[in-house]
């Protein structure tokens, strides 16, 4: 290993000879250049005293007679010993060392450098050549003329960081010290603050980027307290070494690094530290797979296209996978859908196997396939029940109570040939007998019944008819506390399946799409923002219930469905402020019948706030086909749309 020499500092002050400076005034040039040498006469040589260890890998070069360095055998810098002899001033051991032969008391002196005069080898007067370094602006041949070291177009000047010396404090030639920037990796240093990487390790700057193994580093350029983590094969002592915290064996490791290594049981996968292996990897237990299986130390799951641990077919059946479909093998009913096995295998369910299967809800009955199911049988939803009342899980007896139009009344718990009570008005009816004012006036009670509207040349068929009632008799449910708050907000749609077939002019349909805009349509075409009449041509077959620029996102657009098949209801309520009107919320409903296809719409409140918008003034309300002419609309841009107001569309 090469060693460094870092020596003591030795203050050397030129002594100050009388007459020195030349001119025409030589005692007050001498007095001038006495205060000045001293003032600034004083060069630092560095003696070679102190051997320091260069950080391992850093290659440094032997001292030469030219690196500005005092090292080797010299006596000054670059020079005495083995090196030129040096200038007057200079620090020697015997004469040999200097340029005039003379050493006395460690110091090269003799010859004319007191006298006023450019003589002998000097470069200017009284200095450079044999004679001390001259002082900037003075003129020089070579950098041991100056005192900086820097001659510079052959006059000394001013050191500066980019001189390519050592000088001013600097620690390696341009750098480090207060007066220049740091150093680079290999410089030599005196403290952190010399180094661009902040670590000065043994009198030279290293970093983390140095491509060396050196610092507190365990490989190169990673772990330790300064350096950022090692990667994977890296070595390392412990775990915070490494950047996936896995140190096995003093080396880095990972869960990716397409080794089988560690506790995993395949390659990155498995044990207690890596992600849980596929299936087909290797395992030792079943926290090891995904599928949480290992069948004889292969991971399996109900999802690997085979069959494989207790599966009685191809990823199904069994006491881990699902239930297999009709037609494949099983060993017990558990092992199907249906939860029929024949012969080994999964049949089809049916209303008569004496088994719960399929969708019922109790043996053979309820679901959406087998008939309802009696009182006391078990149930999931009223629809199960031939009373239309499910109550804790049981099917229960009809009353006159139970929020259920059943057992023949003519609306939900009264009239009818019951022992419920008659019907208040509005209510359905289909004798005077079902009402408590014994009038039934066009299905309704009471005396009010409901007008016609519309013209029926071209209504496709429907019966349109207008009733206002109290806001608190309107037949469409409030359902924002019941029912289920859509995703649809300010100008937006979204496409809903419907709970039942619903026929609309004629056409079967299984889906709609629900606009912001206070209007639903059955293609995907979303009512704009901007309303159209609906009694003229017009191509989307359409629902149009208060059909206005609505902003739902202050309220809300809902849906639930109400009943039991055949007769279920599905309600859809808009609670919106009017865009640009006031802050008061409309709240409009409409409910779609399950059958023939008959629409009721409800106005609950239509006054937002503001005159311009108020009751209908920019709105349409009706339907239409989509096709031609063939449409009914009640009302388009009027005043029209009344708190209270009740329509029906009946379908032919």
């Amino acid at each position: 290993m090469e060693r460094l020499k870092i020596g003591s500092v030795v203050l050397v002050l030129w002594a100050v000879f009388p007459g020195c400076g030349g001119g025409t005034k030589p005692d007050e040039d001498a007095g001038r250049d006495g205060g000045l040498d001293q003032r600034l006469d004083v060069k630092a040589d560095v003696k070679t005293d102190v051997a320091v260890d260069v950080p391992m890998g850093i290659d440094v070069p032997g001292p030469t007679c030219t690196d500005r360095v005092l090292n080797g055998s010299e006596t000054g810098v670059d020079c005495g010993g083995t090196c030129p002899a040096c200038p007057v001033g200079s620090n020697c051991s015997v004469a040999g060392d200097c340029q005039t032969q003379m050493c006395s008391a460690g110091k090269c002196v003799g010859g004319s450098c007191a006298d006023g005069i450019k003589n002998s080898a000097e470069t200017d007067v009284d200095c450079g050549g044999g004679c001390p370094p001259c002082y900037q602006g003075k003129i020089c041949l070579a950098y041991t003329d100056c005192v900086s070291y820097v001659c510079s177009a052959g006059v000394c000047s001013a050191p500066t960081c980019t001189d390519q010396v050592k000088n001013q404090g600097e620690t390696d030639a341009d750098c480090g010290g207060s007066a220049c920037p740091k150093c680079a990796d290999t410089k030599m240093c005196a403290a952190n603050t010399d180094c661009t990487g902040g670590r000065c390790d043994m009198g030279r700057c290293t970093s983390c980027l140095d491509k060396i193994k050196n610092g507190d580093e365990v490989d190169v350029d990673c772990g330790g307290t300064l350096c950022g983590k090692c990667g994977d094969g890296k070595v390392c002592r412990a775990a915070t070494d490494c950047l996936n915290a896995r140190c096995v064996g003093g080396v880095c490791i990972s869960c990716s690094d397409k080794l089988q290594n560690a506790d995993e049981s395949d390659v990155d996968c498995g044990g207690t530290t890596c992600a849980k292996c596929t299936d087909g990897k290797h395992c030792a237990a079943a926290t090891d797979c995904a599928g949480n299986r290992c069948t004889v130390g292969t991971c399996t799951s109900c999802t690997d296209a085979k069959m494989n641990s207790d599966e009685t077919d191809i990823d199904c059946g069994g006491a881990m996978c699902a239930a297999c479909i009709n037609g494949k093998r099983c060993t017990m009913a558990n092992d199907c859908m249906s939860r029929i096995c024949a012969a080994n295998a999964c049949v089809a369910a049916n209303c008569t196997d004496t088994t719960l299967n399929g969708t019922e809800s109790d043996v053979d009955c309820g679901g959406s396939d087998c008939k309802r199911c009696i009182v006391g049988a078990i149930c999931r939803t009223g629809a199960d029940c031939d009373t239309g009342v499910c109550a804790a899980g049981r099917c229960a007896a009809a009353t006159c109570t139970d929020g259920v139009k059943n057992q023949g009344e003519s609306d939900v718990d009264c009239g009818g040939s019951t022992t419920c009570p008659r019907c208040v008005d509005f209510k359905t009816c289909t004798a005077v007998t079902d009402c408590m004012t014994n009038a039934c006036t066009m299905g309704y009670c009471g005396t009010t019944g409901c007008k016609a509207f519309g013209a029926s040349a071209t209504s496709g068929g429907y019966v349109g008819c207008e009733k206002t009632v109290p806001v608190a008799m309107v037949p469409c449910e409030d359902i924002r506390t019941t029912g289920t708050r859509t995703t649809i907000s300010d100008d937006s749609y979204s496409t809903y399946t419907l709970p039942f077939t619903f026929n609309f002019f004629g056409m079967p349909r299984t889906s709609i799409l629900i606009s912001a805009s206070g209007a639903m349509s059955f293609n995907t075409t979303n009512p704009s923002v901007t309303n159209y009449c609906v009694n003229t041509s017009y191509t989307s077959p359409t629902i149009a219930v208060f059909w206005e620029h609505f902003h739902p996102s202050t309220g809300g657009v809902y849906t639930q469905t109400f009943g039991v098949s055949p007769n279920r209801r599905y309600v859809v309520q808009w609670d919106s402020v009017v865009y640009s009107s006031g802050t008061t919320k409309v709240d409009v409903r409409a409910v779609l019948k399950e059958g023939r296809g008959d629409i009721e719409m409800c106005y609950v409140n239509t006054t937002s706030g503001s005159t311009t918008y108020d009751l209908g003034i920019g709105a349409t309300s009706g339907i239409h086909s989509g096709t031609g002419t063939t449409g009914l609309q009640y009302s388009c841009n009027t005043a029209s749309l009344v708190n209270g107001l009740v329509l029906t569309y009946t379908a032919p």
